[in-house]
């Protein structure tokens, strides 16, 4: 105890037997309640409970008896505390800390009970088995993964405000049990802020509801068709307001029959009263928590398909019927009304096309592959013109029809009611986007031009919506117009001069790259051939967006004996905050990217691009700056290699001839009278790929980028304003394209100069380059 005096603490233990002491005497009070193993607590958690605080199991029958469970606090509540049995005076007691709850009484309160284990909750369990697949990880929510010896399984749950559902999914010999519990409020029930579990509310029969919530043209047609009963049990009915079935009647046509909303090719394929009417009640109980966008479900008309969308504000559409009030409970269902009626769908977008005054619009799509694929269950939303609309369409655009024609095709369901008081925007099968919104007379516009004439012609794969006009992209204009509304007209008077206009403009697929207007002046000195040639160095063939274009990659040209080098380099301050690779084809920089044209793409980069017209071994013989450098690499392997040529791209920082004569006499003898040594002096000096100037970026400890050489050892890289350095020396000349890789004339020698200090600290070395250098740590 002397220790524990010495810091003040020598009634720890005292105190602390007298706290053990106070809870086993406490605890006396409390029943005993048997720890429940995994199983139990599963039974327990699955199992009804009593009245006031069950979970009802949706798939138990109703007369099945329920498990009881102790009453909460056993007989605590009448039980006395006993006679304080110990040695200590009631004062030794834990004193009142000034009104302030008792931290372990605290402690002893049972935690918050979520609401999915109060009452009037039912549960609803499903299991199913099937092959396991071969790769695949399913997960809806927060869960957790276990693996065992031959089985593996993952467990996961997610909340919704009225259902909360967990799901396991077993692996083991091949199959798979995917095992989903699911907790939501019984029918009946709701759950109300504030209280545990669900509430009881009161409810009606659905023809009572149906009155009081203002349908009653749809409760009255369906008392006159005699499917009261129908509508009875566990069913959700999507029911239109009495305005929506009266406008309806009046658009009724006469007899027994009612025209659907999809294009009618002969009159017995109309539908009945009574097909209208089940077309509007479901099997099963939807809430609005419990539909997703494109869901379907199926009705009770020969099980005739309804498809649930949503959209920004909280809209929700059943076969693009807004759906306006929302879990009216029924006694036994759940009615949601609608503002039209729900006519029964039978048709694919691609039959609704069958109509005679579309006919011009579908052979369009047909020529470009597109009517196919709405024939299918892939879902779509297609903007059709009519054949007159059709013939109005500018000669201009007739080049760019298929980009036109996927701008009138969104890959997902898209209702006139998602269109509210703002602007909308979606986008179509090329990616680019569509923008909806309404005009002042409610009329919705698209891309602030083309008006919707007919609005949600339901099909089974989507719905179809009538315009009056093609919706132009940006995307479909030719390279032409492109070069006219960027002001590149320098370069595109240089390709009306060299024939190339119509070649660029009609093309299939190209891919631009266009010099800035100030770099023109040498391109312009060219004549002839060597123009065309030239010209045609910067189109590409094939789609390339920016996404595409990456280290190494090398586009065929419309000069097919010529290629253009890709080249991406990011260092690592940049990556570390999110930058992109400095992106450059034949060592230029790109400065603006993806411009669309209907065939393809244009991006602008810095000056004109030069094709390469020799090798780097060729470069260095015939430039009387590289005397030096010629003379070492004579008879070397480096030399041989550069000979044969590998198809691997390197960079040369070649020393310029004032390098070799900067180094001292007997490095500079060494080079020339050993091979070896030369050999290894070059190899110090070429990269094993291809690393533009532009691609250098800044860089300071401890985010050093570098460079690997052939040699093996790092070249640390930097850029300062224009001044761009490998290894601390400077290049001078940067960029000499070459077919096999590119050179970079540098005005010093990469030379080892570095020394070694020990560290008294530890077992690694400090190394350090220079003056003014980083500091390495080696031996890590």
């Amino acid at each position: 105890m002397k220790d524990l005096d010495r810091y003040g603490l020598a009634g720890l233990r005292e105190t602390q037997k007298r706290i053990e002491d106070m809870l086993a005497q406490e605890s006396k009070t409390i029943p005993e309640v048997k720890s429940a193993s995994v199983e139990d607590r599963s039974r327990e958690e699955l199992e009804p409970q009593k009245p006031e605080d069950k979970v009802v199991d949706a798939d138990a029958s109703a007369g099945e008896d329920s498990a009881e469970k102790p009453a909460k606090g056993g007989d605590s509540a009448e039980a006395k505390p006993e006679e304080d049995d110990d040695d200590d005076d009631d004062d030794d007691e834990l004193p009142d800390f000034g009104g302030l709850h008792n931290i372990f009484n605290f402690l002893r309160q049972p935690a918050l009970k979520p609401w999915w284990q109060g009452p009037n909750v039912c549960v609803q369990r499903d299991v199913k088995e099937e092959e396991a697949p071969e790769s695949k990880t399913e997960s809806a929510g927060n869960g957790f993964l276990v693996f065992g010896v031959g089985i593996s399984q993952f467990s996961s749950c997610k909340h919704s405000p009225s259902r909360y559902v967990c799901t396991t999914v077993t692996t083991k010999d091949g199959k798979t049990n995917k095992s989903t519990v699911t907790y939501q409020c019984c029918h009946g029930s709701r759950r109300v802020q504030g209280k545990d579990g669900c509430q009881i509310v009161d409810t009606k029969s659905v023809v009572e509801t149906a009155k009081e919530i203002g349908c009653n043209e749809f409760e009255r047609a369906v008392e006159n068709e005699g499917l009261v009963d129908a509508l009875s049990g566990n069913k959700t009915v999507f029911m239109p307001v009495d305005v929506a079935f009266t406008r309806f009647k009046m658009e009724e046509p006469s007899g027994n029959s009612i025209q659907t909303n999809e294009v009618m090719f002969d009159e017995d394929k109309a539908s009945s009263k009574r097909d209208v009417l089940l077309n509007h009640v479901v099997p099963g109980i939807y809430e609005m928590s419990d539909l997703e966008n494109e869901m379907l479900l199926t009705s009770d008309n020969n099980n005739k398909t309804l498809r649930i969308n949503g959209y920004p504000g909280g809209i929700v559409t059943v076969n693009c019927a807004l759906i306006n009030a929302t879990d009216k409970l029924t006694s036994d269902g759940v009615i949601h009304t609608i503002d039209k009626v729900l006519v029964p769908v039978t048709h694919s977008l691609a039959d609704l096309l069958e109509e005679k005054r579309f006919s011009k619009f579908k052979k369009l799509l047909e020529e470009n592959n597109l009517l196919e694929p709405l024939k299918g269950e892939k879902t779509a939303t297609v903007f059709a013109l009519t054949n007159d609309q059709v013939d109005l369409l500018e000669p201009k655009h007739a080049m760019c029809m298929q980009t036109i024609l996927r701008h009138h095709i969104l890959p997902h369901t898209v209702c006139s009611a998602a269109v509210r008081s703002s602007r909308i925007s979606s986008t179509d099968l090329a990616d680019n986007w569509v923008h909806m919104e309404r005009s002042e007379d409610g009329t919705v516009v698209l891309d602030k031009t083309v008006k919707v004439t007919e609005s949600d012609k339901m099909a089974t794969n989507g719905v179809l919506h009538v315009v009056d006009g093609f919706i132009i992209p940006s995307s479909a204009r030719s390279a032409t117009d492109l070069l006219v509304q960027t002001n590149h007209t320098r370069f595109l008077a240089l390709l009306e001069k060299a024939n190339l206009k119509k070649e660029v403009d009609k093309s299939p697929e190209i891919t631009l790259f266009v010099p800035v207007e100030a770099k023109m002046a040498e391109l312009e000195q060219l004549e002839g051939e060597e123009l065309k040639n030239t010209l045609m160095f910067h189109i590409a063939d094939g789609k390339f967006d920016s996404d595409y274009l990456d280290n190494g990659v090398m586009l065929k040209t419309k000069d097919h004996d010529e290629k253009i080098r890709v080249t991406a380099k990011a260092n690592v301050l940049s990556a570390l905050m999110g930058q992109d690779s400095s992106l450059s084809v034949q060592c230029v920089p790109l400065t603006r990217v993806d411009g669309r044209i209907c065939n393809g793409y244009a991006h602008e980069v810095s000056k004109p691009l030069m094709p390469a017209n020799s090798t780097v071994l060729e470069l260095i013989e015939n430039d009387s700056r590289f005397t030096f450098l010629k003379d070492a690499l004579k008879g070397t392997k480096m030399e041989e290699q550069l000979k044969s040529g590998d198809g691997s791209p390197i960079t040369l920082l070649a020393p310029s001839n004032e390098a070799f004569q900067n180094l001292d006499a007997d490095t500079l003898g060494k080079i020339a009278t050993d091979k070896d040594a030369a050999d290894s002096f070059i190899r110090a000096h070429v990269l094993n790929d291809a690393v533009c100037c532009s691609n250098v970026g800044p860089s300071s400890w401890p985010f050093v980028s570098s460079v690997r050489a052939l040699s093996g050892s790092a070249i640390p890289t930097n850029r300062r304003s224009s001044d761009v350095t490998f290894g601390g020396v400077r290049v001078q000349t940067c960029d000499l394209i070459a077919r096999d890789g590119i050179v970079h004339i540098i005005n010093g020698a990469l030379v080892s100069n570095k020394r070694r200090i020990s560290n008294p600290f530890s077992d690694e070395e400090i190394v350090i380059h220079k003056p003014a250098s980083d500091i390495i740590l080696a031996g890590l």
